[in-house]
């Protein structure tokens, strides 16, 4: 179950993303690799490395100001991995 939890946010935050302005060049690459993270994760259902709570902490202090909506969404993914043990 955690793991369509964490299927059905990282959808969600594309989608805000979409909705949004055009994302710069930093986002975009931080959105690639936290979606290979993520689906590492899912792959082994195994805690991976601290390496995607650095993205995902990345990811947060850069929408906070300007997508407050997809900031949400990175603190629920935070909070699913978290439950997770990861």
């Amino acid at each position: 179950m955690p793991s369509e939890k964490l299927k059905s946010l990282l959808t969600e935050l594309k989608a805000e993303l979409k909705q949004t302005a055009e994302p710069d060049n930093e986002v975009l690459r931080l959105m690639q690799t936290l979606d290979t993270q993520l689906q590492a994760v899912l792959n082994t259902q195994e805690p991976s490395d601290a390496s995607i709570t650095d993205t995902l902490a990345a990811l947060e202090s850069r929408f906070a100001v300007n997508h407050p909506v997809a900031e949400r969404y990175i603190r629920d993914l935070l909070d699913a991995l978290n439950k997770m043990g990861i």
